[in-house]
């Protein structure tokens, strides 16, 4: 229906990188795909360069 072929791992990368997004907690994101280690975790996680920028510049603009 999309015109695009998903793999299952696409597929469960999405739900880990939806579900940090919405929470930012990997410890949750780990538990909630069934993980035993968080490494595992973050192998699905994609590196948001950007989005991590965003969030350090915000940290320090309310610190400073």
């Amino acid at each position: 229906g999309i015109g695009k072929e998903v793999s299952p791992h696409r597929l469960r990368a999405a739900y880990g990188n939806i579900l940090l997004k919405e929470t930012g907690d990997i410890y949750f994101v780990s538990k909630a795909m069934k993980h035993a280690n968080v490494q595992t975790t973050e192998i699905y996680i994609e590196d948001n360069e950007r989005d991590v920028n965003n969030r350090v510049a915000d940290i320090m603009n309310k610190l400073f």
